[in-house]
């Protein structure tokens, strides 16, 4: 069972949009920065929509979704996307800043 991060431990307030950009290259691998679906799905506009898609806020549910990536999967894609548990809280916050920018 996938443990929810509480919604406190959420740290995009206090991220760097350029620095979530260049940590986001590793994710480009799987992720386009449009609604270009590549092996997981485009991410223009996933703020917005992951404020939707669970109890969690936006930042908690992103969150979640790279540290634990089981734990939600989007309908229509297989769980494929590794754990990046490793990532430090300011990464997390660094690149929630920059996914705020995709619309």
């Amino acid at each position: 069972m996938p443990t929810v991060i509480p919604e406190e431990t959420s740290t995009s307030d206090s991220g760097d949009v350029e620095a979530g950009k260049k940590l986001f290259v590793s994710c480009a691998t799987c992720h386009s920065t449009g609604t270009d679906k590549l092996v997981g799905p485009g991410l223009a506009g996933v703020y917005q929509r992951a404020a939707t898609r669970t109890s969690l806020d936006a930042d908690s549910y992103i969150e979640q979704s790279m540290r634990q990536p089981g734990a939600f999967i989007v309908p229509g894609f297989q769980g494929k996307m590794p754990s990046f548990s490793y990532l430090s809280d300011q990464d997390i916050s660094n690149i929630l800043a920059y996914l705020k920018t995709l619309n």
